[in-house]
């Protein structure tokens, strides 16, 4: 099923693979940053990707989500920066071929301006960078995730086009019950100005499930792009001392229910969610 994930959209829902921290984790990694393992241990990678492809998922993403430029000098590995965005294409390559594959970009950690000290250029130029590197590598579209602030997603969304100006992008917000992120910015807001910044398709992903379903709401009502969303497996408990996500595969399909209704075209799993989630959601979708 190689494509435009725009063009591949217009023929019905399809599925994103689930969370990648989740499993390498479950699975021993115990690196300072999850990312890392895209160049320090790629073949664990691989195996989660070839787990998600194994059960019917037809979109990837590249283990990159907690790689870039700063979040990886805080692990003491800025060295390692383009050996994680590249090693992190060739490693979801060596599972899912030519499948559609996204350049994965999650927030910085920073806090732009006018709320903290960071220059929305300089947080422009760490997401130009990892794209520049990702695409040159071979990913087909970008996804750029769980952001808070409209400040940072404008200079993910800007530092992404930079790079790459013909790659489709998805852009995703996290919301709390009030449908609000955690700058306070609505679903409706935030539906409206990803649009005005040229996203693609927009979303919501992480926090709780029915949190993300209300900012979904909220933004499928002031926008006319595709949507997406990537569902946690609920809020993690602490269980005999090890951290559990409480819904289980068949549990989870009533929110990635709720999200079909709202007329979501893409639909994958975020923290907590394994192949077996995922095996289930691409059954309800597909059948």
């Amino acid at each position: 099923m190689a494509g435009n994930v725009l063009e591949l959209i217009k023929q019905g829902p399809l599925v994103l693979e689930g969370s990648m921290g989740w499993p390498l984790m479950d699975g021993g990694y115990k690196g300072a940053n999850v990312s890392l393992c895209s160049a320090t241990e790629p073949e664990r990678v691989t195996a989660v990707h070839r787990a998600y492809r194994e059960v019917g998922c037809e979109l990837f993403q590249t283990n990159s989500f907690t790689g870039n430029r700063p979040l990886l000098r805080a692990a003491g590995a800025e060295d390692q920066c383009e050996a994680v965005w590249r090693g992190s294409v060739a490693a979801a390559r060596e599972a899912i071929g030519d499948l559609p594959l996204a350049a994965n970009l999650g927030p910085t950690g920073l806090i732009l301006q006018p709320y903290g000290d960071t220059p929305a250029e300089e947080c422009q130029e760490y997401f130009r960078e990892q794209i520049a590197v990702q695409a040159e590598a071979g990913v087909d579209w970008v996804i750029i995730e769980t952001m808070m602030s409209l400040e940072e997603m404008e200079a993910a969304i800007l530092g992404a086009r930079e790079a790459a100006p013909d790659l489709p992008l998805a852009a995703t917000m996290s919301f709390d019950k009030a449908g609000r992120t955690q700058f306070g910015v609505t679903g409706a807001e935030a539906g409206e100005r990803l649009e005005e910044l040229g996203a693609d398709i927009v979303g919501a992903n992480c926090g709780l499930p029915e949190d993300a379903l209300v900012g979904l709401g909220h933004m499928a009502r002031a926008t006319d792009r595709p949507l997406m969303v990537q569902l946690n497996a609920g809020k993690p408990e602490l269980r005999d001392g090890k951290a559990v996500f409480p819904e289980t595969p068949e549990s989870y399909l009533e929110y990635v229910r709720r999200a079909l209704e709202l007329g979501v075209s893409i639909v994958g799993g975020c923290c907590g969610t394994t192949a077996e989630h995922m095996k289930l959601v691409v059954e309800l979708v597909k059948g």
